[in-house]
C-alpha cells in the first residue's frame, strides 16, 4: 500500500502544480483529493516497519521542497507539525535496538539507521521552508524545555531525541546557501543572545546531562561543539564544561 501511496502522491503533486499537459479538471481534482493521499503517507511514516515507513519519504520529501517556494496555509502548518511529531516519534531508537556502542550492527539495526537518516534528511527539508523555520526552533525549544523538566523521568532514547533534532537543526541552518550569505551573523548572535541560545542554557542547565548514558552524552557533545559561540559570553556555562572535562566520574 505505501508504494501505492507514494506514487499516487507525486502524481497529484505534478497535477497539483500545473505539470505540463495536465488539465485544470485534473488539477482541481488532484487538490481536492491530495490531502487525504498526505495523510495516508503520514501513517505509512508512523508504521512500526520500516520498510513500510522507506516507501513513502520520496512522496513526502518531495511534497516539502515544493512547499519551499510557495507561502504556507494553516491547513499546511498544521500538516508540517503532524509531520514534526511523527519525526519525534520515528527517530527515538526502538526499545529492540542495541544502544551497545561496541556491539555490531543486525540488518534491522542498519535498516532503521538508513531510515533514521532519511528521517533527518525530512527535518532538514523542512528547515528549508523559510516561512516556518522560527515554528521549529519553538518546537525544538520546547523538546529541550520538557527534556529539563522531565529528565529523570526519561529513557536514554527519549533523552537523545531533543538534543539530536537540536543538533540537526544547526547542521541545515550551516548548509543553507541563504545562511552563509545573509543570515550567518544573525544565527551567531541568536545562539550568544537570542531563541538559540536559550535552548542552549536550557541544555547546559539539565543536572547530569554529562555523566549520563555515553549515547545522551555524546549527542550532548556534538550540540557543544556545533554551538561553541554559545560559550564566547557564557563564563558559567564554560566552567560547568571545564568541569565536566576534568572529571574523574
Amino acid at each position: 500500500m505505501a508504494i501505492i501511496v507514494n506514487k499516487l502522491g507525486i502524481f497529484l503533486l505534478d497535477c497539483a502544480t500545473g505539470k505540463e499537459g495536465i488539465t485544470v479538471e485534473a488539477s482541481s481534482f488532484a487538490n481536492e483529493k491530495f490531502p487525504i493521499v498526505l495523510l495516508l503517507a503520514y501513517n505509512c511514516l508512523d508504521q512500526e516497519c520500516i520498510s513500510v515507513s522507506l516507501n513513502v519519504v520520496e512522496f513526502i520529501s518531495h511534497y516539502l521542497s515544493i512547499l519551499k517556494h510557495q507561502a504556507i496555509n494553516q491547513m499546511q502548518l498544521d500538516s508540517v507539525h503532524l509531520l514534526l511529531n511523527i519525526i519525534v516519534k520515528r527517530i527515538q531508537y526502538p526499545k529492540w535496538y542495541s544502544l551497545d556502542h561496541i556491539a555490531v550492527s543486525n540488518s534491522l539495526e542498519e535498516m532503521y539507521n538508513y531510515f533514521r537518516c532519511e528521517l533527518s534528511s525530512i527535518f532538514g527539508n523542512l528547515l528549508g521552508i523559510h516561512s516556518i523555520q522560527q515554528e521549529i526552533m519553538n518546537y525544538t525549544l520546547a523538546l529541550i524545555t520538557g527534556l529539563k523538566s522531565a529528565y529523570s523521568t526519561l529513557t536514554v532514547q527519549q533523552k537523545e531525541v531533543p538534543l539530536y533534532l537540536f543538533y540537526k537543526l544547526g547542521e541545515s541552518f550551516k548548509g543553507s546557501f541563504i545562511l552563509i550569505i545573509i543570515i550567518l551573523v544573525d544565527i551567531t548572535a541568536s545562539v550568544k543572545n537570542g531563541p538559540l541560545g536559550e535552548i542552549m542554557a536550557t541544555i547546559m542547565g539539565i543536572s547530569n546531562l554529562f555523566y549520563d548514558h555515553y549515547l545522551v552524552m555524546s549527542t550532548a557533545l556534538d550540540v557543544i561543539v556545533r554551538y561553541s559561540c554559545f560559550f564566547e559570553t557564557r563564563e558559567p556555562q564554560l566552567l560547568t564544561l571545564v568541569e565536566f572535562f576534568l572529571s574523574t566520574k
